[in-house]
């Protein structure tokens, strides 16, 4: 720009020198070829020449302003014009740049939105996981409480089986053993009715020893044993019979003492009864001898009897 001006004030200043010295060697020609008149008819009018010369002069100077001012508002113009195409490329710049930040921002923003979407799309994948996690742990968790009834429902069912089993086979044992004791009780009383039939033989034959008496009193006392005989109410429902044997002694005075059993029937029950019956006696009349007398008597404890 600064180039441009010199040239133009360069070449403004060669175009007034030109003018000038044009005008310059116009006077001078005209001079030399108008003829000189006689000196006393006319003179030359210098200050004729020399008013032309100043008018010639301030002309150019005019032109030669004019030619500045001019030069000037083309530079002043070609200044603006330069100024306006800076501000304008200045702009487009600012423009370009802003584009490109608004690009840069633009393309961030999807970036970032991107990367919250990945992020949001991960959440979302590991509360997934999570909750399949925790759906899969529900699961075991229930299958492994059911297999846990199960085995619990297994082992009541196998206990129930072991106890219905151990039911069975006391019942089993319990009829056994109430046979057993129903062959004892049977074979007992055979043995005492064998035994009563030895005893009364013998007694027989005592009792023809010595004249009679001692027969009759037994008799007697058997017979108040008998009636204080009492058969157990449990072992008469279930059927339990037996024939226990009492050994005791009878004091001189009829006082029954020692009492015991001679020979048990197989339950406990029917001998304690059978004692009982015994007891309750407690004391008969004095013996017919007026000595101790141990005797025995067997209870038998019999379906439709007392």
């Amino acid at each position: 720009m600064h180039t441009h001006h010199k040239y133009q004030e360069y070449s403004s200043f060669t175009i007034t020198a030109a003018v000038h010295a044009a005008v310059v060697l116009g006077i001078m020609f005209l001079l030399n070829k108008t003829p000189i008149p006689n000196s006393e008819a006319t003179s030359i009018d210098w200050e004729q020449i020399t008013q032309l010369q100043l008018t010639e002069t301030d002309t150019l100077a005019e032109h030669q302003e004019a030619e500045r001012q001019a030069a000037e508002e083309a530079a002043r113009q070609e200044a603006e014009k330069q100024a306006a195409e800076e501000a304008a490329r200045q702009a487009a710049e600012a423009a370009r740049q802003e584009e490109i930040k608004q690009q840069e921002i633009a393309k961030q923003k999807v970036i970032e939105e991107k990367r919250i979407a990945e992020q949001r799309e991960k959440k979302r994948k590991e509360q997934e996981k999570q909750r399949e996690k925790q759906k899969e742990i529900k699961r075991e968790q229930a299958e492994k409480q059911r297999q846990e009834k199960e085995k619990l429902r297994r082992e009541q069912a196998e206990r129930d089986a072991r106890e219905a089993e151990r039911q069975a086979r006391a019942e089993a044992q319990a009829r056994a053993q109430a046979e057993a004791n129903a062959r004892a009780a049977a074979e007992a009383n055979a043995r005492a009715q064998a035994a009563r039939a030895a005893a009364a033989k013998a007694q027989a034959a005592r009792a023809a020893a010595s004249a009679g008496n001692d027969k009759n009193y037994k008799q007697g006392l058997y017979a108040a044993i008998q009636r204080n005989k009492r058969y157990p109410h449990r072992e008469q429902q279930q059927g339990i019979t037996g024939t226990p044997v009492i050994a005791f002694t009878v004091l001189p005075d009829g006082t029954i003492s020692n009492v015991r059993i001679a020979r048990s029937s197989g339950n406990s029950a029917l001998d304690q009864a059978a004692l009982d019956a015994v007891r309750r006696v407690g004391h008969y009349k004095p013996t017919p001898s007026s000595t101790a007398m141990n005797t025995s008597v067997g209870l038998e404890f019999v379906i439709g009897r007392r």
